[in-house]
């Protein structure tokens, strides 16, 4: 071999070897691009998550598309601007700066930035920390085709201030649901009605926020509500079944006792107050409240005129206080602190009271108790509820439940859940119903997601395992899927079909079929 062979060969293996490595670095430097947008994107979603509980009092909602993220970092800024406006002497230079930087860069609330606007680099803000991501992960959905019960109508008037000119303090908001189901009962005549309930909500602005203080806004809620239409067969001869069929007819209050939902009555009425503590807050509410708005709650499955028609699935069979009752309710929402793993965002511990007997408030008291963890696994948001209910009937007896409710993400447009739940068999328990433990679950397909337009499709099972008794020999098994178009922001329409098998722990005349077709509409 030549020395000038061997020279060239080299010089052939240097250029090589240099055009590998500028290839190699070019690489790690658009990885690391890349990463660092990635952080840059974490970082806007913990931040606007942060601000939107702080000055929205609101979680931030999932999956937001660009067009709602331009509206919700809008709102956010109009917020700040407001408070900035009014001189808030308490409203941190770090919290405008940041709430500027959001509308500037065009930042969403899943990292979608403007095309428009270029995303700017984070200002450096060193007193206050920037929110860790498990925050903005944490966040509790609060889309309005998600909402829990026990907040619509009251969450809509709270957004509805926020929108509304400075000084006003009162708004009404309200919703219809409308429609008509047809049962089959085996040897009877078909049940074949119309049902409908309406209700109307006001929200008044009672406490403004305290400046330099830890109180939040404090509101008043008032609900008024009329129903009508049968909730079972009874009305064709077949048998009560232990959960509406149609749980939208069937609203009861314990200043109606359930038998008067053809009048306006009161359903609600309750003053709710929060307090910023370290890590968290606390919420309260005490007036006329309703334990299962706010108890074993569900992401998919805890809205009679959005999800299931069936009450198994707006509350689990077993739940025995879903009566409107003078009482209080109390929540601690804080991050993490006895227990830190990485999947688990937050922890909600929740305590309820309520007079099961309005004359009898010493001797028919029910006290609620639950857990709430808000997880995220493998990305997707999930809470897990573990609670129970104790207390005492007035001429009944004592009662006790425990429940488990669940919900998980499984992907952006998969969802699944699931219930347990028994009860006391004693007089108190029988006086809320014959359910001694019951269990459900389900899944729910998100099929178009535009904006506040979602529409999707749920199918869901229960069976619900009476107490011993010869009259009641076997469980009640119910089958229910529904399909909701979402035809605008403010009307839905849902068709849905049950089969329900031993209704009311009957053999005899308890198989039916149910078609229903509900029409929802806010204003």
């Amino acid at each position: 071999m030549s020395p000038n062979y061997l020279w060239s060969s080299i010089g052939k293996l240097r250029h090589c070897c240099a055009f590998f490595l500028i290839i190699a670095t070019c690489s790690v430097g658009a990885a690391s691009a890349e990463q660092a947008a990635a952080d840059r994107t974490v970082w806007r979603e913990a931040a606007l998550a942060e601000l939107s509980r702080k000055y929205l009092e609101q979680d931030l909602p999932a999956d937001l598309t660009p067009g709602e993220a331009s509206r919700w970092i809008g709102k956010l800024f109009q917020e700040v601007g407001r408070r900035l406006a009014e001189g808030d002497a308490a409203l941190p230079a770090e919290d405008v700066a940041l709430a500027s930087w959001l509308y500037a860069s065009g930042a969403s609330g899943r990292g979608a930035s403007s095309p428009a606007v270029p995303a700017a680099s984070p200002p450096r803000m060193p007193q206050a920390p920037s929110p860790s991501a498990s925050t903005a992960a944490a966040t509790v959905s609060a889309r309005r085709d998600l909402i829990n019960k026990g907040d619509e109508g009251f969450r809509q008037g709270v957004e509805g201030l926020a929108d509304a000119p400075i000084g006003e303090r009162l708004v009404m908001t309200g919703d219809v649901t409308a429609g008509a189901h047809a049962a089959t009962v085996p040897g009877n005549a078909d049940l074949t009605s119309a049902f409908g309930r309406a209700r109307i909500n006001f929200v008044l602005l009672a406490l403004p926020e305290a400046l330099g203080g830890r109180l939040s806004k404090g509101y008043f809620f008032v609900q008024l509500r009329s129903a009508g239409g049968p909730f079972d067969t009874s009305a064709v001869g077949g048998p009560a079944s232990f959960t509406a069929l149609n749980d939208v007819a069937r609203d009861r209050s314990r200043f109606n006792d359930g038998t008067s939902r053809g009048d306006v009555y009161l359903s609600k009425a309750f003053y709710e107050q929060r307090l910023r503590v370290r890590d968290g807050e606390i919420r309260g509410r005490a007036g006329l409240v309703n334990l299962t708005d706010f108890f074993d709650t569900n992401l998919f499955a805890n809205n009679e005129a959005r999800q299931f028609l069936n009450g198994a699935f707006t509350n689990g069979a077993a739940f025995k206080t879903g009566i409107s009752a003078p009482g209080a309710i109390a929540e601690y929402d804080r991050s993490p602190w006895l227990l830190k793993a990485p999947w688990l965002d937050r922890i909600v511990l929740r305590a309820g009271y309520i007079l099961s007997q309005t004359e009898r408030a010493f001797t028919s008291p029910l006290w609620a108790g639950e857990l709430e963890l808000a997880t995220t696994l493998r990305g997707q948001q999930g809470h897990w509820r573990f609670g129970g209910t104790a207390g005492n009937v007035a001429d009944a007896g004592s009662v006790s439940t425990f429940h488990v409710s669940a919900d998980q993400w499984l992907s952006r447009r998969i969802g699944v859940f699931g219930r347990y739940g028994f009860g006391s068999t004693g007089a108190g328990g029988l006086r809320f119903g014959p359910v001694r433990w019951a269990y459900s679950g389900g899944v729910q397909w998100k099929l178009t997601d535009e904006q506040e337009r979602v529409s999707a499709w749920s199918v869901g099972f229960s069976q619900a395992f009476p107490t011993e008794s010869p009259e009641r020999p076997v469980s009640e098994k119910v089958l229910e899927t529904f399909y909701r178009w979402q035809m605008t922001r403010n009307a839905a329409l849902s068709p849905s079909f049950q089969l329900v098998g031993g209704s009311g722990g009957q053999t005899s005349k308890g198989l039916h079929t149910v078609y229903g077709l509900r029409l929802f509409f806010t204003y």
